[in-house]
């Protein structure tokens, strides 16, 4: 998969939890100040990632992670790394 797709993918999920549109979830969007996501909100959101892309992000990442981008590189790395 490209980046693009994990892109679109990561917005689609983000967008159905929490109603935005695909123009407020941006790759550079900030979880907790542009989309208005709190820790349990965000722990559901990963929690779908990691079941669409089959990856596993750690409890770690998800503190440091605060835009949509970091989620979709670390996917792109993981699903890469299983070629």
């Amino acid at each position: 998969m490209t980046k693009e797709q994990i892109f679109t993918d990561v917005q689609k999920i983000i967008c159905e939890y929490m109603a935005l549109t695909a123009e407020e979830v941006t790759f550079d969007a900030n979880l907790h100040e542009d989309l208005g996501m709190d820790s349990i909100e965000i722990i559901s959101v990963v929690a779908q990632m990691e079941e669409k892309f089959n990856v596993r992000i750690d409890d770690d990442m998800m503190i440091d992670f605060n835009m949509v981008g970091d989620y979709v590189e670390e996917i792109f790395n993981q699903c890469n790394d299983k070629k």
